[in-house]
């Protein structure tokens, strides 16, 4: 049973009150499972596996399509957002440590993400459209898709945000014609008064409306997380 929450209450808890708890089923991703070690009551696996994959329901559901019954015996994660429990500290460590010990672990947020992102590196120009709030075009080099964060690096490597890839942009002026002339005009066309439903006038929407676009087909980065130089 989980810690998910239904109506505020978590599976768990409601479990502990003689509830009787059923979730439906859902997709998940499961990239690896290595058996490491194997003996009468106990099998050991090594996973790799993606986001919300809960790895208690997954030794239920083993035991089952054993024919038998399994539960989880111990649970530890070493790897995650690209971590490596490798390189954590443990506690004992820290608190052996004194004050000015423990602040020289701490690693600032700009540089923990390297290497946990993709990046992408701008030009001044582009960190200065960044800086005003404005959405520069992703850089033809940069592979990310739209939807993906990645961290934002100028010339001289230094993080200047955390963007969002995002859809083009398009930018489009629209002007409204005076009164007379929309009660004259037809949809479809963009003279005043013509019933051709052809016109050769180009951009032209609904009566009494002109509208003249521009758009690109490149994505285009936004800031979502900005460090103290740059901000959403």
């Amino acid at each position: 049973v989980s810690a998910l929450k239904r109506d505020g209450v978590r599976d768990l808890e409601r479990v502990r009150r003689g509830e009787t708890v059923q979730r439906d089923a859902r997709e998940v991703r499961l990239d690896r499972a290595a058996l490491l070690e194997l003996d009468d009551t106990t099998a050991r696996f090594e996973i790799d596996c993606g986001a919300g994959f809960y790895v208690r329901a997954w030794a239920r559901d083993l035991g089952e399509a054993l024919g038998s019954a399994a539960h989880l015996r111990s649970l530890r994660r070493t790897r995650a957002a690209g971590w490596q429990v490798d390189s954590c500290l443990s506690l004992e460590s820290l608190e052996a440590m004194d004050g000015a010990q423990r602040l020289a672990q701490l690693r600032p947020v700009a540089t923990a993400l390297v290497g946990i992102l993709g990046q992408v590196v701008v030009d001044s120009l582009m960190v200065r459209e960044l800086r005003d709030g404005k959405r520069p075009q992703l850089p033809s080099s940069c592979q990310a898709q739209r939807g993906d964060e990645v961290l934002v690096l100028d010339g001289d490597g230094a993080p200047i945000c955390v963007a969002e890839v995002v859809g083009p942009s398009s930018a489009t002026s629209t002007s409204d014609a005076d009164a007379s002339d929309a009660d004259a005009s037809d949809a479809g066309t963009g003279d005043a008064g013509t019933d051709d439903a052809d016109t050769d006038d180009a951009g032209t929407d609904d009566a009494g409306t002109i509208e003249v676009g521009t758009s690109d087909s490149r994505a285009r980065l936004r800031v979502v997380r900005g460090f103290p130089s740059v901000q959403p």
